[in-house]
């Protein structure tokens, strides 16, 4: 496959080298702009050829190409190559090697302990493919993160879609995809890192109302789906917590994190659906604490077990809310661009 991307690479150097070149008349520009699309058009058919192999350079090809052909491409077929670049950048992210991403890991961490003598030996082992992607690593638009345990990983930033994508959508997706980018950069990568939530709770509910709003200024946006899923994801995490951060605590005083119950008594105040809903959960907190606390007060660990089970159903059955998925760590941007690895130092 790469000798086809380097003979296309060598095409469109050409092709644009030409553009520049022959700038003579309107006609003749109008002829380039035509061919360009042509062009562009024929890469539309073959998109899959660049998820064939583990090829990063061939994935920074296919992004000269979307810089150069994106502009040109009606709206339906930009959504379709934005979808080809979440799957390129899967078979991507997927298969690179533990000891890549060790490698790189250690090289940015300044406390890592390895040696610069034992890293500039580790680089020399790794084959061509290898250094291409820690030498361009950046440039990809990866980003690497500790998901804690001693465990660390890469996605892709959201940065690729703004810079990439953004200008060629409509103003809302751009908004979409500046307020994931927002969120990598305080969740410092994933949400959810072992078992542990990575941000406040009040955190979560300052992003349950910004994707409220996004949902009702932009109802029928391409990316409208993928913003009432985050809207549950975080309301989720605000009213469930995850394992080690978990909202109905029977360590607590009432029963409730306080953390999370300052969130949630802030959301409440709020004139929106998730407002109703905090209120609604208050109200059902205050009226059941009482019998908690009695219950807990028999120190037997049987039964907190058993009333956080019916919290965790009342949840459920009363309020709507879906619990987090069981997961060690929940991936930045939860879309399917994300690589589903851990990596173990």
């Amino acid at each position: 496959m790469k000798r086809n991307l380097k003979i296309f690479s060598i095409f469109l150097s050409l092709f644009i080298l030409g553009a520049c070149q022959k700038q003579e008349n309107k006609a003749e520009s109008a002829d380039q702009n035509q061919a360009s699309k042509i062009m562009c058009n024929e890469v539309d058919k073959g998109l899959s050829q660049y998820m064939d192999d583990w090829d990063p350079e061939a994935v920074s090809e296919f992004n000269d190409l979307v810089k150069t052909c994106v502009p040109q491409l009606s709206m339906q077929q930009r959504y379709a190559w934005l979808k080809a670049s979440e799957d390129i950048y899967s078979n991507l992210l997927d298969n690179t090697s533990d000891e890549v991403i060790n490698y790189i890991f250690n090289a940015k961490n300044p406390n890592s302990g390895i040696s610069a003598e034992d890293l500039k030996s580790t680089y020399n082992n790794f084959d061509d493919d290898e250094q291409y992607m820690i030498d361009h690593f950046r440039d990809l638009y990866l980003q690497e993160y500790d998901v804690g345990d001693d465990g660390h990983d890469i996605y892709r930033t959201a940065k690729y879609k703004i810079d990439l994508f953004g200008p060629y959508l409509n103003k809302a997706d751009l908004s979409f995809f500046e307020q994931q980018y927002l969120e990598e950069k305080i969740a410092n990568g994933a949400v959810v890192k072992d078992s542990t939530l990575a941000v406040d709770f009040s955190t979560l509910a300052s992003w349950i109302l910004v994707w409220e709003r996004y949902i009702a200024h932009h109802p029928n946006e391409h990316f409208s789906a993928d913003a009432k899923a985050r809207l549950k994801l975080y309301q989720s995490y605000l009213f469930f917590g995850v394992e080690n951060s978990s909202v109905f605590d029977a360590h607590e005083n009432n029963y409730i994190n306080p953390k999370a119950w300052f969130a949630i008594k802030t959301l409440s105040k709020s004139d929106t659906p998730s407002g109703a809903l905090a209120k609604q959960y208050m109200s059902y907190v205050q009226s059941n604490q009482m019998q908690w606390i009695k219950i807990h007060s028999q120190n037997s660990d049987e039964q907190d077990q058993q009333l956080e089970t019916r919290y965790n159903h009342d949840l459920q059955s009363k309020f709507g809310l879906v619990p987090p998925f069981d997961d060690d760590q929940q991936k930045p941007s939860d879309n399917p661009e994300q690589t589903d690895q851990q990596q173990d130092q």
